[in-house]
């Protein structure tokens, strides 16, 4: 894994996209889009999984050692990632309800035809 994949910048866009993508999935699901889809979406997602890798991670050291509870800059390091998630989530929710073509977008049936731009 390159070093640039490990840089904060990196893991707070990272977060904000996966907000959008939350904000789609979320409209989709409440349009009908997503009959037969797993309600639990958000717990799989990406950022959902660094956290709790992160956090046995760190509850593991604790176990091996003196202290109680997880370390300040873990924590606001999962607060971080949570804020980026929303503000992503935040971002796609009011494009949605701001721009036709984004609606119109999200809203699609399917995206089987679709085409980049030339």
């Amino acid at each position: 894994m390159p070093s640039s994949r490990l840089t904060y910048e990196y893991f707070d866009n990272r977060a904000f996209y996966q907000g959008v993508c939350n904000s789609f999935t979320t409209i989709r699901k409440e349009n009908g889009l997503y009959k037969n889809s797993n309600s639990n979406y958000y717990k799989i997602s990406f950022f959902h999984k660094l956290k709790h890798f992160v956090k046995t991670k760190a509850r593991y050291v604790l176990s091996n050692s003196s202290k109680t509870s997880i370390p300040e800059d873990i924590e606001n390091l999962m607060t971080r990632f949570d804020k980026k998630q929303q503000e992503g989530f935040e971002f796609h929710q009011k494009a949605f309800k701001e721009n036709e073509l984004v609606r119109e977008w999200t809203l699609r049936d399917n995206y089987f035809d679709y085409k980049l731009p030339e």
